[in-house]
This record gives C-alpha cells, sequence and structure tokens, in this order.
C-alpha cells in the first residue's frame, strides 16, 4: 500500500508511483492512477484506489481500479473486510495529514483488529 509523500491539498495534484510489480507488469498497470487531485471540499476523507484484479484467459486485464472515498469510520471497517470482500489492490492515495499510518494500515485476514 503505498502513500503520497506530499503534502496535497485541494487542486493540487499528487503524484503517485506505482509499484515495481506494476511498473514491470503494463497490463497489471492498466488503469492505476499516477496522478490524482483532491475534490474541494474533500479534504477530511480519506482517498482509495481499489480494484478486485482480473484478467481474462489470455492474460488481459478485465478489471478497473476505483477511486473509494471513505471518512474514518467507515474506513476502520473497509480496511477488515476489504481483503474478504477480494479487494487485491488498496492502495492510499490521500489522508488528512492528522491520520496516524497505522489507522491507514490493511488489516490481514485471520487477525484481529486491534483498533474495534
Amino acid at each position: 500500500m503505498a502513500k503520497s509523500n506530499s503534502t496535497p491539498t485541494s487542486g493540487k495534484v499528487i503524484k503517485i508511483d506505482l509499484t515495481e510489480e506494476e511498473r514491470n507488469n503494463k497490463e497489471l498497470a492498466k488503469g492505476r492512477i499516477t496522478e490524482y487531485s483532491v475534490p474541494p471540499g474533500e479534504e477530511d476523507a480519506i482517498h482509495v484506489e481499489i480494484e478486485k484484479t482480473e484478467f481474462s484467459s489470455v492474460g488481459k486485464k478485465k478489471s478497473v481500479p476505483t477511486v473509494q472515498k471513505f471518512d474514518q469510520r467507515a474506513w476502520l471497517n473497509f480496511r477488515k473486510h476489504c481483503s474478504g470482500l477480494g479487494y487485491n489492490h488498496v492502495r492510499i492515495i490521500y489522508a488528512p495529514e492528522e491520520i496516524a499510518p497505522e489507522f491507514l494500515a490493511i488489516v490481514p485476514l485471520n487477525t484481529e483488529n486491534p483498533n474495534k
């Protein structure tokens, strides 16, 4: 899971680095966000790129990543259940500065959430 190192605000473009796997696999990287602007008024939300990555039998990517925005309570619920819901790509593209990094971490399956 990657998080931008910049301190974005509305209107500024955040540069998102692709992972090494994405850089080496153009098909996997297809549709993934490399630049993002936080919409005005949505600076308090956690913005996440999510995808249930799927490929056809010939290796072409069928799925498309989407951006989902969560308030803190909804994020706590999603991060706990995203793996069980089938999301295998979850990347934080923006989070308010005051949110601690451990609050943004995905909870692996079969693990108790310390922030219940």
